[in-house]
């Protein structure tokens, strides 16, 4: 006999909803609306955004441009298109998405913390069970 299959992500999130949140807040159905379309919009928003920064980014190097359309048209050619086979072979594309992405971070926010213990961080006191929210902030200096 077969074992009941595991509840996936909505599923949990009607579940949620059903029992109205987890006792520490409420979890309406505009609440799992609202996560569904964030994840959705998140999920093509973060990879276009992305690349309208590598694109731009780019543009201002030309001599990096020139690098990575090298290794594009040594790796996949000039009128072929790029796919997920080439990837390991395109190091220097690599290099400078995760770097677009060090300068523009597609979220702006981490995943939520929660310390098990009472702590201190930068003079403030964080109590055991909090949810920290920690915002990413980078400094670009151009020159």
């Amino acid at each position: 006999m077969r074992e009941p299959p595991t509840p996936d992500f909505l599923e949990y999130m009607l579940k949620l909803e059903k029992e109205g949140g987890d006792g520490k807040a409420a979890f309406t159905m505009t609440n799992v609306k609202a996560l569904l379309m964030d994840m959705v919009v998140g999920g093509t928003e973060t990879t276009s955004n992305t690349v309208e920064w590598a694109m731009a980014e780019l543009m201002r190097k030309p001599r990096l441009l020139a690098k990575v359309r090298e290794e594009l048209d040594a790796v996949v050619g000039r009128d072929a298109v790029v796919e997920e086979a080439h990837l390991p072979q395109l190091p220097y594309l690599h290099a400078v998405l995760k770097e677009t992405l060090r300068l523009h971070p597609a979220l702006p926010l981490m995943v939520p913390h929660c310390p098990d213990a009472d702590a201190t961080v930068a003079g403030y006191r964080v109590p055991a069970g909090s949810r920290v929210l920690m915002v990413i902030f980078f400094l670009t200096f151009l020159k």
